[in-house]
């Protein structure tokens, strides 16, 4: 009996999933579209919203929150968080950026909505210094 394990590719990985603006189908891989000025205007499936990639097909994992722990915070823009989990007897830590604004309380209650690990990956945020 062969056993397929999922694999998600590297685009997979730092994808958003989220609502399509074209088929306003919900929980999409998306690609953000910009305006000329760089401005987000839209989101669009991201291998095309009749192709069944743009779908995401990641299992459940249960895991378990050992840690979320602070390691930086900037003055106004943003915060950098270790996190570490429990998955299989296996404990995995992943760095995260989010907002200046962000608590332990906050993010502890977004990583509980997730289904798996690279939905936690997905939570980080590339956040700009003007």
């Amino acid at each position: 009996m062969a056993t397929e394990k999922y694999q998600l590719s590297d685009a997979e990985e730092t994808l958003t999933i989220g609502k399509c603006d074209f088929c306003y189908e919900e929980g999409r891989y998306l690609k953000p579209l910009h305006d000329k000025y760089g401005d987000h205007v839209l989101d669009q499936c991201f291998y095309g919203c009749e192709d069944k990639r743009s779908v995401p097909n990641e299992p459940k994992e249960n895991f378990e929150i050992i840690s979320i722990v602070e390691t930086y915070r900037s003055y106004c823009h943003d915060s950098k968080w270790k996190i570490s989990i429990k998955l299989n007897d296996k404990v995995l830590t992943m760095n995260l950026t989010r907002l200046h604004s962000e608590n332990e309380a906050s993010l502890r209650e977004k990583i509980v909505h997730c289904r798996n690990r690279h939905e936690i990956k997905r939570l980080n945020l590339y956040v700009f210094h003007n």
